[in-house]
């Protein structure tokens, strides 16, 4: 077995290292920052544990909370604390029933407590539409689901709940490639039970931790990959410090950088991965003494509708949400934003729990480019970039390619590793 090198030190690219170094192939990971995990990242400040990205793993897609079991992590498992999220809809919170967030309309008790909806809108969505002939190949999030369910009930809950989680567009984001357990509902396999969402004790860069720990010296940090070059029946790697020969690659980098790279060795590849665009996110967390607000948060968090006048998208209520992430009695929240910085974002919080003492520790933190945007024809876009690297041992995985979370990069990162280890 020849060497592979993995270029990307994110969950991705350190669980492909991983299966690639479990399986006794001789592999190294080249990773430009200073650390691993990229988007995955857990710091402490004043005593709170802060999540600098994603804050759990979603457990009806298994393969996260596997590879968590696989290398020891699972008595780290920490299951929400917190249940339910609520709407911010004509400037007031209002409670989601939890039929309405799996987006399961006709269960009994689904409008119980939905405010935001009218009875006409109820009684739309509780008579669910068929949505796709055969031949569709692709619907927005938007149309989908005002297809399916009406109006209201794809404006209020199916677009905050479904597009605003990856910053997009719900009149562009494709049903097909984000969300095939409703596009495909008759592929789709019933969750197992437990919790929907589990996170890890000392954060989920606790996660990455344990892999680093695993992989050793194969992980190379401060290593950025330059360009791939073609060496006979082999490929190079340079960096600005030295060049790695190897007889696979996997590319665990966003498709801007994937482009950049495959410029020389696969130049219709590289042409097509530059065409997928990517949103920016900036998220504010605040930690806030006891007693900080007139009108407490309650449950884990809420979504704000586009159509919203609103500075955030939604709040994560970190504290309440997971045990031990802020000292006792006082109050951890992630906002995430559409615009603005801090002081947007504590005014909005401000209008909705009336904030009476200001916070002890705020942080802002802005992620560029990070979010790839899954348009109508991802999947098509995809199947085109594959085959131009049709005939070359270049495998893709991460967030631009298969799926955004963590476990649909976790599952890439295994399938990319199989491709070299048999």
């Amino acid at each position: 077995m020849g060497r592979t090198i993995v270029i990307g030190g994110g969950i991705a690219g350190l669980t492909a290292g991983y299966r690639l170094l479990r399986a006794g192939a001789d592999v190294i990971v080249l990773e430009a920052g200073d650390r691993a995990g990229g988007k995955l990242a857990t710091v402490r400040e004043q005593g709170a544990l802060i999540e600098l990205g994603p804050d759990s793993v979603f457990t009806h897609k298994p393969w996260a909370k596997e590879l968590i079991e696989e290398i020891g992590q699972g008595s780290e498992v920490l299951e929400p604390a917190a249940q339910g999220f609520s709407l911010l809809v004509d400037g007031r919170l209002r409670p989601v029933p939890r039929p309405l967030a799996r987006l399961d309309t006709v269960a009994p008790g689904a409008f119980d407590g939905a405010d935001f909806l009218g009875e006409q809108d109820k009684e739309r969505a509780a008579r669910p539409a068929d949505w796709a002939e055969p031949h569709e190949r692709d619907a927005s999030v938007a149309a989908f689901f005002r297809a399916r369910f009406g109006e209201r009930f794809s404006k209020f809950v199916a677009e905050p709940l479904l597009a605003g989680l990856y910053s997009g567009d719900p009149e562009s984001l494709g049903m097909a490639a984000l969300y095939p357990r409703y596009w495909r509902p008759h592929e789709a396999t019933s969750p197992a039970g437990g919790p929907a969402f589990i996170s890890l004790r000392r954060g989920m860069g606790s996660l990455v931790q344990a892999l680093v720990n695993r992989l050793g010296d194969v992980v190379r940090l401060s290593s950025a990959a330059k360009a791939v070059e073609r060496s006979g029946a082999s490929l190079s790697v340079r960096t600005s410090a030295e060049t790695f020969e190897a007889e696979s690659l996997v590319l665990a980098v966003p498709s801007f950088a994937a482009a950049r790279l495959l410029q020389g060795v696969a130049p219709v590849a590289s042409e097509l991965l530059e065409r997928q665009q990517h949103a920016s996110t900036s998220v504010v967390t605040m930690l806030f003494p006891a007693g900080a607000f007139r009108k407490p948060p309650e449950g884990n968090g809420f979504l704000v509708p586009r159509s919203e006048n609103c500075a955030l998208s939604g709040c994560t209520f970190s504290s309440l949400k997971w045990p031990g992430r802020a000292p006792e009695g006082k109050t951890l929240l992630r906002s995430f934003l559409r615009h603005g910085g801090p002081e947007g974002a504590l005014i909005e919080l401000d209008r909705l729990f009336s904030v009476t003492s200001a916070p002890e520790l705020t942080r802002f933190d802005t992620w560029d480019r990070a979010l790839p945007q899954y348009n109508l024809g991802h999947l098509d876009w995809l199947a085109g970039v594959r085959l131009a690297l049709s005939g070359l041992p270049i495998a893709l995985a991460g967030a631009s390619y298969g799926g955004i979370g963590v476990p649909d990069c976790v599952r890439q990162g295994i399938e990319a590793a199989a491709q070299f280890t048999g």
